[in-house]
């Protein structure tokens, strides 16, 4: 019967079950026994792919083929034996909208998704994070259930009206194979956003604070629970017998804590793969003041789970070993040999990523340390994994506050294959390690509940403690002192400080608005580059505050973490904190303009804030990440030129200025008389170089060696000097840019046509209310 969690006397089946382990790059089976052992093994990739940049989809056919590839493998090398359950577990966070029928409406959007930044910051300003916190047990990210949610509400409403259901990678799996419904087991809804962990329910609450439709809520289920059976359509394509009893498991985390045998409270598991986390179970929950440690429920009805999570594991040496060409997994015994406890005072800051518990920062950034001629390749291996266990000392020590005991520590992962990384643990957080010899804990854990389902144990613990096999590397906890204070003293200064954007109450773009009611907050592209005609509007001048004297002014606290984590690189965001004295808009390497003319500006009087970021970038892509990321935070922003007009300042209160530092003259069409050049080309240095070609612009503005071809685009500029050639209208022959959605465009010259407005005269003098112009195309004569 669905729903119902099988506790029966141990019998005397065949006792062999499968499991299935549903990732976001690969779907694993394997078949057990009743002791534990794998007796076959399937494991068939389901890749992500990522349509736009930081969004993160896995298309729902490649899981289920996936799926069936492995389970057909797995039968095969174990030579289809009679099977007594199946139990399905996954990793948490990914999610599909499905209609009323059950058919997927969308891919699943996972939890490495980020393009749900502005709903995650705007639901965190929404609802107090501590009482969230205190309700979901998560911290407020785009990698729940929730922001992404909203994201759909706000650009995808057909698709959300249609839904009868939210579907989990685990759900939809158990539904194919038969269960004809899809549930969410409770630690896989814990990820959401919007579950109650002590009720274990949706909480009425929050769905009705984010305005979230209730009817797409999935129904949720205890791990353990019988799902359904198998169907014989199933069947074909798995190679499954008809008739099998499903078995939710728990997520992949609480599966891989009973795959190492972790059941006691307090006991302790470290997952060393793609990021870095320690976990463990407690019968009651824990509230973290600072909100550092995560609380989902557990393994069991009555367990939850606390988890430090980290943001680079062993994807330190996927990183390093590209930077050098060569893998380094594979070597890494060899080269720990080379270099001495300490790696000769060669230290590695592992925020590749941000930094996660115990010291949360989005911002930070990695970075080796103390490095001189003495260092070799062995040192800087080292280093990184030094720089990875002491994170992992770090969150130890916070867990040891709740009464977690780090004795018999388990680790587990694609690191735990490396005996001096695991040898290396021992030494520094002081204990014995024990590794799993099962490579995937998670499917010997999920297995423990087909087990229990089967009548081979009497309960999931008790399996997990029959099954769970191990071997020892001994601690030698001498070389921990030696290493620690040298990485204490680095700690306070390692996260860069950076400024929140500030999300202004202005509208003028009825499309760019975040989806959470009463938090409707509206982009606007202001007007960029030199005014050659006087302003249409009164002006406001630049303000020397600085960011730590915006204080109350800020009214979402978003950081400039979303431009980053967009895909931005972080050489073009130009910040500067509060304590290296008045900010300043002009980026490096770009001209001020005329001394005499930019300073006018603050006669209009002091802008209301400074703008949280400056971008410089050199890149369309990067115009178009920019203006999708304000859109989806309802951010000002505005493109600065060069300041040559005669206020030459920012024009109101901007969150985020754009200025661009695109300044290649890309092609002279002699034959045709047409040169193109991106828009941060002065026009000093563009008539000179047509100059020593035989040609001429004849555009003359006043500030002609100062001033941009995007400027002059954007403003429609003239000048006394350029009534031979005509006005530069007449001059564009295309254009290049991105518009305000962030869609980047090419439109080039058309015969004159009644057919509609000529969309070259209409971006010319838009002043950035349509598109930022990136490059122009313009006549030149001779």
């Amino acid at each position: 019967m669905p729903g119902h969690e099988r506790r029966t006397a141990v019998s005397r089946s065949s006792g062999i079950v499968v499991a299935i382990d549903i990732g976001t790059s690969a779907v694993k089976a394997g078949v057990f026994a009743a002791d534990g052992r794998r007796l076959g093994y399937g494991n068939v990739p389901a890749p992500c792919w990522r349509p736009r940049p930081g969004w993160s989809e896995q298309p729902a056919m490649r899981i289920w083929q996936a799926t069936a590839g492995a389970c057909r493998q797995a039968l095969a090398e174990a030579g289809s034996p009679k099977i007594e359950a199946v139990a399905v577990t996954g990793a948490r966070g990914s999610f599909a909208l499905a209609d009323r029928d059950g058919t997927l409406l969308t891919d699943f959007i996972t939890w490495q998704d980020r393009r749900a930044l502005g709903q995650a910051a705007a639901a965190a300003a929404l609802a107090d994070a501590g009482w969230l916190q205190r309700i979901t047990g998560v911290r407020m990210d785009a990698s729940l259930w929730l922001p992404r949610l909203l994201w759909l509400i706000e650009h995808r409403r057909d698709l959300v009206a249609a839904a009868g259901c939210i579907v989990t990678p685990q759900a939809f799996v158990i539904g194919r194979l038969g269960a004809g419904h899809w549930p969410a087991e409770w630690s896989a809804a814990a990820y959401s956003g919007l579950f109650d962990i002590a009720d274990h329910r949706w909480h009425e609450g929050l769905v009705d604070t984010f305005s979230v439709p209730s009817g797409l809520l999935p129904a949720t289920l205890p791990p353990g629970a019988e799902a359904g059976r198998t169907s014989p359509a199933a069947g074909i394509e798995t190679a499954l017998p008809p008739r099998v009893p499903i078995v939710l498991a728990a997520a992949d985390g609480p599966c891989a804590e009973l795959g190492c045998g972790v059941v006691e409270p307090g006991r302790l598991i470290c997952y060393l793969g793609t990021a870095l986390s320690v976990a463990g179970p407690v019968e009651r929950r824990i509230e973290d003041p600072s909100g550092n440690l995560i609380t989902a429920p557990g393994s069991t009805r009555s367990l939850y789970r606390v988890l430090a999570l980290g943001m680079a594991g062993a994807s330190v040496l996927d990183w390093y070993g590209k930077l050098v060409g060569r893998p380094v997994l594979d070597r890494l015994d060899a080269l720990m040999e080379g270099s001495v406890p300490g790696a000769g005072g060669a230290r590695f800051i592992p925020a590749l990523a941000g930094s996660g518990a115990p010291h949360w920062s989005a911002e930070a950034r990695g970075a080796f340390l103390g490095l001189g001629f003495g260092h070799t390749e062995a040192d800087l291996v080292r280093a990184l994994l030094e720089g990875v266990v002491f994170e992992c000392y770090w969150m130890i020590e916070a867990l040891r506050t709740f009464g977690f005991d780090p004795a018999g520590l388990r680790v587990t992962g694609g690191g735990s294959r490396s005996n001096a990384w695991t040898q290396l643990i021992a030494d520094i957080v002081g204990t014995e390690v024990v590794v799993p010899d099962e490579a995937d804990p998670g499917l010997r854990g999920a297995a423990a509940y087909a087990l229990v389902h089967a009548g081979s144990h009497p309960d999931v613990l008790s399996a997990a403690r029959a099954i769970a096999g191990q071997w020892i590397v001994p601690g030698a906890f001498a070389r921990r002192d030696r290493c620690a204070p040298g990485w204490r003293r680095l700690l306070p200064g390692r996260a860069p400080r950076l400024r929140p954007l500030r999300l202004g109450p202005r509208s003028c773009s009825p499309s760019a608005s975040i989806a959470s009611p009463g938090l409707r907050r509206r982009r606007r592209v202001a007007a960029g580059g030199p005014r050659a005609r006087g302003p249409a509007r009164p002006r406001l001048g630049w303000s020397a505050r600085t960011a730590g004297q915006l204080g109350e002014d800020h009214q979402v606290g978003v950081t400039v973490e979303a431009l980053i984590g967009a895909g931005i690189p972080a050489d073009e965001i130009v910040t500067r904190p509060a304590s290296d004295g008045p900010a300043d808009i002009w980026p490096l390497g770009l001209k001020r303009g005329p001394a005499d003319t930019w300073p006018l500006g603050l006669k209009r009087g002091p802008a209301r804030t400074a703008p949280a970021a400056v971008v410089a970038a050199r890149s369309a892509e990067t115009v178009g990440l920019v203006l999708r990321v304000a859109a989806a935070f309802g951010a000002t922003v505005q493109v600065q030129g060069t300041g040559t007009n005669v206020v030459g300042c920012l024009d109101g209160s901007p969150d985020v200025v754009l200025q661009l530092a695109m300044d290649r003259i890309v092609d002279l069409d002699e034959v045709s008389q047409v040169v193109t050049a991106e828009a941060a080309v002065t026009g000093g240095s563009l008539e000179s170089f047509l100059n020593e070609r035989g040609f001429t612009l004849g555009h003359y503005p006043q500030s002609l060696h100062h001033s941009t071809v995007g400027g002059w685009i954007s403003t429609r500029a003239t000048g006394t000097a350029s009534a031979r050639f005509g006005g530069l209208e007449q001059m564009v022959r295309g254009l290049e840019g991105v518009l305000s959605s962030g869609e980047a465009f090419r439109i080039l010259a058309r015969p004159r046509s009644p057919g509609g407005l000529d969309a070259l005269q209409l971006l010319t003098g838009a002043e950035g209310s349509l598109a930022v112009i990136t490059a122009a195309s313009l006549a030149v004569a001779r």
